[in-house]
């Protein structure tokens, strides 16, 4: 599983968190800070 995953493919390809200093499949990988701007959370919550 992949947490916070936004799919934008039918094949699998998301949006998630994860280190993005490695390879990916497709996916693009976010940091903690990318997660949050991308939902629009503010950083203090979970």
């Amino acid at each position: 599983p992949m947490p916070y995953a936004i799919y934008f493919t039918n094949n699998g390809h998301a949006f998630h968190m994860g280190d993005p200093a490695y390879d990916s499949a497709g996916c693009v990988r976010l940091p903690t800070a990318g997660r949050l701007a991308l939902l629009g959370q503010p950083a203090n919550r979970r």
